[in-house]
């Protein structure tokens, strides 16, 4: 009797072991904004004019950039605020994507020119801004050990994990990866303007494009594996621009109300052409007919 003791307490012992981790790392995002008519803001707007940009997501959060031209204190900047904007309806990970005051966040600035390449002056009365946001996240991974029976026996010892999983930043790196044409392997000419681009994403969002891509790579063999070149006609520079911002990230970059409107014929047509379906679904995109 005193044997049987022993077992059942040691099994119940051995039931409640557990084990946790707390697991960080650095998460980074990157989001293009455009002030295009900077001279009429900056001469003919008071100093407490302002507006703000769509919210956007990088680094899992949500933002929103506030511009300011004309600073009262130094007459010779701009400001621009980058805040943290949080949903309460979001859905169930909602307290997830809610960054808390003590959040390491580290943020980079930097001008780009009409190629999404870093400058440092404004041309054409219009400037990019890039924001690199960089969040330590850090979330848990549990683990705990099986039951007993009634006789006090031990039934089985499992791992049972507990993991939140941060959210999908795929879109991010892909963006980022287009910014830096790290890797690139194809030219893409349209209307004079050259975009660099890789083959094999281009093939994996469109149907359309991996057979083209496929018949110029046959053709780019004899002549010892020159880097291939396609030539798109009757688009703008600007859609295609857009509809490559969508095969990275599956969205469509943020766009003034006007600026979107302008180019609901050509992104639509584009993506009949190119037999991308979800973009024509788009939430960003205006309905409208070809």
């Amino acid at each position: 009797m005193a044997t049987t003791t022993v077992l059942r307490s040691a099994a119940r012992r051995l039931s409640c072991s557990a084990a946790s981790s707390i697991i960080t790392r650095e998460v980074t995002g990157y989001h293009n904004l455009t002030i295009d008519g900077y001279k009429a803001t900056s001469r003919k707007l008071s100093g407490r004019w302002s507006a703000a940009s769509q919210t956007f997501e990088a680094a899992g959060y949500n933002w929103r950039v506030t511009y300011q031209p004309n600073n009262n204190s130094w007459s010779e900047y701009i400001d621009l605020y980058l805040e943290h904007v949080h949903d309460d309806h979001h859905g169930p990970d909602s307290a997830d994507r809610r960054l808390r005051a003590d959040d390491p966040v580290e943020i980079k600035l930097s001008l780009l020119d009409k190629a999404g390449n870093p400058s440092g002056y404004l041309k054409d009365d219009r400037f990019t801004v890039r924001f690199e946001i960089t969040v330590i996240k850090s979330w848990t991974e549990s683990t705990a050990a099986g039951s007993i029976n009634n006789n006090g026996t031990i039934r089985s010892v499992s791992l049972a994990r507990g993991i939140v999983v941060p959210p999908s930043d795929l879109h991010e790196h892909l963006n980022n990866l287009l910014w830096k044409k790290q890797g690139t392997d194809v030219t893409v000419d349209v209307g004079g303007e050259a975009f660099e681009a890789h083959m094999w994403l281009l093939a994996a969002r469109s149907p359309v494009f991996e057979t083209e891509l496929l018949a110029a790579a046959k053709e780019m063999v004899p002549s010892g594996g020159i880097r291939p070149h396609m030539k798109i006609q009757d688009m703008e520079p600007r859609v295609f621009k857009a509809m490559l911002h969508f095969m990275y990230t599956d969205s469509l970059p943020a766009m003034e109300e006007e600026e979107a409107m302008a180019m609901t014929h050509g992104l639509v047509a584009a993506a009949h052409r190119y037999k991308m379906e979800r973009m024509m679904l788009d939430s960003n995109l205006p309905h409208a007919s070809i």
